[in-house]
């Protein structure tokens, strides 16, 4: 053990000769830096208890590549722990993509449920032990919502649901879920169809059915935003299942989308209902319904009402979509890097590990989805789910 300790002296003893001039070298400016019996460098420091002070109390000069730094200490530590592997699992962020301008469906204005988001929740425990399950039809562009009740999750099920939903609102031209079973059985089967004949015959177009990257939830917010108020009635009050989501839908339906004013001479906030129905009655006599230009007068101020409802919409709500949260700086993923594949069900460690194989920007340029290869297979996931491990590049 003394020829030990007696080599690793020497060995301390030629590294400081060959990095520093000695007690009075200008890299020790701020420090107390003496030389001992062994002539070795040492600091002196005021964690270690005077009664305890010998020869090896203080910590040994070395300059910043070497065994043990003490100048320039965190960076050198930080540089040896960069590399690591295993550090880096645990130590990698996810990217961040600035949030880009809303996508031409959540804008548009037009017919009620034109472009459609859909999703389920539940279940509902009723008597008699059975469960039930919520089928939740938003309107992407003025915010309503139309409830279903389903008896399972089945696409047949969900097939039922949508009959209804279409039968009292509508038949949208898009929808968007997210990658449910149910949702992309529906969506498989209706595309087994000949939509050619279909389109002929019928003079119907093809419902066009788009999935959030999977577990991009965010990505349906304009839906996700519902269920949780749905959810929040239904914890507050109980009665008939049917009956009961008649009522949640007519309270949610009736929510303001603008600024409530206590000023009576100001106008009535807008609310789903207004922008989905036809505009309630127009107060004429029952003997004009039957008389042609009474009908055709009455056609008009629906018309006109409906445009002014529009017009308010356009410039009172879709005025306040703007962004309120700070900016983040954004990481542009790059093809080739490697990453982790975030999972919100599992623990870190067993993320798996992949290569960025493709990137797929958006209409503003940015990209927040990536094709991702794994020992188990091709992904797509979104940039936020990424958590790169190499050192980006300047």
């Amino acid at each position: 053990m003394k020829e030990m300790r007696l080599s690793e002296e020497k060995v301390i003893r030629l590294v400081q000769q060959c990095s520093f001039e000695g007690v009075k070298d200008k890299k020790f400016k701020i420090l107390r830096v003496y030389e001992d019996e062994s002539g070795l460098l040492q600091v002196k420091c005021r964690f270690v208890p005077v009664e305890k002070v010998d020869a090896h109390s203080f910590p040994i000069v070395m300059p910043s590549n070497g065994v043990t730094g003490i100048l320039n200490s965190r960076r050198t530590i930080r540089n040896e722990i960069r590399p690591c592997a295993r550090c880096r699992r645990f130590r990698a962020q996810p990217c961040y993509v600035e949030e880009g301008p809303l996508p031409k469906d959540r804008v548009r204005v037009g017919p009620a449920f034109d472009v459609t988001g859909v999703d389920m929740t539940g279940p509902l425990h009723l008597k008699g032990n059975k469960k039930y399950w919520i089928a939740i039809f938003t309107c992407a562009t003025y915010r309503a919502i139309h409830l279903e009740l389903c008896t399972s999750l089945t696409t047949e099920t969900f097939i039922g649901a949508m009959r209804r939903f279409v039968a009292r609102r509508g038949r949208p031209s898009a929808i968007y879920s997210d990658n449910g079973l149910n949702f992309v059985g529906c969506k498989n089967l209706f595309s087994s169809l000949d939509w050619n004949k279909i389109v002929e015959y019928g003079a119907i177009n093809r419902i066009s059915w788009k999935f959030n990257p999977p577990t991009a939830c965010w990505w349906g917010g304009f839906w996700e935003r519902m269920i949780g108020i749905v959810k929040q009635l239904l914890r507050s009050v109980l009665g008939s299942a049917r009956t009961l989501l008649c009522d949640v839908e007519a309270v949610v339906n009736n929510r303001p989308l603008t600024y409530v004013s206590e000023d009576d001479d100001e106008l009535v906030p807008l609310t789903p209902n207004k922008l989905i129905s036809n505009c309630g009655n127009s107060n004429l006599p029952e003997a004009d319904d039957v008389e042609r230009d009474s009908m055709v007068t009455r056609y008009r101020n629906m018309q006109a009402c409906r445009n002014e409802l529009r017009a308010r919409f356009t410039k009172e709500y879709l005025a306040m979509l703007v962004h309120h949260r700070k900016a983040k700086k954004s990481r542009r993923i790059e093809v080739g890097e490697i990453v982790l594949i975030g999972n919100d069900q599992k623990k870190r460690i067993s993320w798996p590990l992949g290569k960025v194989e493709k990137v797929l920007p958006r209409a503003d340029g940015q990209v927040r989805v990536a094709r991702v290869k794994t020992s188990s297979g091709v992904f797509l996931r979104p940039v936020p789910r990424l958590f790169p491990l190499e050192i980006e590049q300047n």
